[in-house]
């Protein structure tokens, strides 16, 4: 331990969170950042983030998780028993209006030209909304990446998914939960191949 901060409340608990700072193993120049919290006042406070040494950020619920891995910058644990509920990293766009979007978005550029994204877009009350996939063509300088103009696939919020298109389109009384849709056979066709020499 090379020195921290602790907060808390001499009429209440004289411990309720705190940030310290850490030497990391054996290496002098080397330190790490952490943050505690106290969930009730009959425990002890305890670990919920770490900035590493080498930067990466560790956010979790369990302090015998706080390792550093080389793939992630970000590495995030949770604990909720619960089967079906959504636990881990929540992203909310709070507008609510429809059309917005709440988005993760890539890039190998050096230049932090946005690239792809993987967006919830807001299609109804309530943040009801679908799930689209978008991908930029540009390989020139530019930063003009649209999640709409550049959508590439959406997965509706009923179900249905659509590539070449981000609305459903009544074929023949059909609405099919498959749709494939373009301006030629290219962009309005499926392949489904078999590369197999054999008889099985």
């Amino acid at each position: 331990l090379l020195g921290g901060i602790e907060f808390g409340s001499v009429d209440w608990d004289s411990s309720t969170a705190a940030v310290k700072a850490y030497q990391d193993g054996t290496a002098k120049g080397s330190g790490s950042l952490r943050f505690y919290t106290q969930a009730t006042t009959a425990g002890d406070i305890q670990e919920r983030l770490r900035i590493t040494s080498a930067g990466k950020l560790i956010i979790t619920p369990n302090i015998t998780e706080t390792t550093a891995h080389d793939y992630a910058g970000v590495y995030i644990t949770s604990e909720n028993a619960s089967s079906g509920t959504p636990d881990g990293f929540f992203i909310n766009n709070i507008a609510g209006n429809t059309g917005d979007n709440v988005s993760l978005t890539f890039s190998t550029d050096s230049g932090h030209r946005k690239k792809s994204a993987i967006s919830h877009v807001d299609t109804g009350n309530y943040g009801k909304g679908d799930l689209v996939f978008s991908v930029s063509n540009q390989s020139a300088d530019t930063d003009d990446f649209n999640i709409i103009d550049d959508e590439k696939l959406r997965i509706t919020s009923d179900g249905k998914l659509l590539v070449g298109h981000n609305a459903t389109v009544d074929t023949s009384t059909y609405n099919s939960n498959l749709q494939v849709m373009g301006t030629n056979a290219d962009g309005s066709s499926i392949t489904v191949g078999r590369f197999s020499d054999d008889s099985s």
